[in-house]
């Protein structure tokens, strides 16, 4: 299990390489979802089941671009 993130810390390092992947500017998500909605993203990220699904997804070239909808428990944001 990760470390929970407080207000404060970065998101985790998945979380901010899958925005970064979907081309998602974290400081465009916090305006238009408010800072609030971005905490509960980070703490669903943090204790998301498909950790391990996430990371091979992130590292695989040949990804099917909307396959993180089917895991990620932030894709509705």
């Amino acid at each position: 299990m990760r470390k929970k993130t407080s207000p404060d810390r970065a998101p985790p390092k998945e979380m901010t390489a899958m925005m970064l992947t979907l081309a998602v500017e974290p400081e465009k998500m916090a305006t238009d979802w408010g800072r609030v909605q971005l905490q509960h993203a980070v703490h669903r990220c943090e204790d998301c089941k498909a950790l391990m699904t996430c990371r091979y997804w992130l590292r695989d070239p040949h990804r099917d671009p909307r396959a993180f909808r089917d895991f990620c428990p932030n894709a509705g944001m």
